[in-house]
């Protein structure tokens, strides 16, 4: 009776193992959708509101986040 009643509740816990995997499976797959589907903004929308310094390569500070931005506009050449 004890070895039953350890055999159904072995299965139940792996039944809401897998459950939870392929929903956290789902979910993730579901984020990765809606990441590549938005839309990338393009250099001039992203630094409209910051400081322009222009040189060999633009950088550009925005005074909001504290952060400074290299433009890089030739990737992979």
């Amino acid at each position: 009776m004890l070895k039953a009643l350890v055999l159904v509740i072995l299965v139940a816990e792996l039944c809401c193992a897998s459950r939870m995997v392929a929903q956290s499976k789902s979910d993730m797959a579901e984020q990765k959708v809606a990441t590549t589907s938005e839309k990338t903004a393009s250099i001039a929308d992203k630094t409209k509101a910051m400081e322009k310094m222009a040189g060999y390569f633009n950088i550009y500070w925005d005074t909001k986040a504290g952060k400074l931005w290299l433009e890089i506009d030739k990737w992979g050449t």
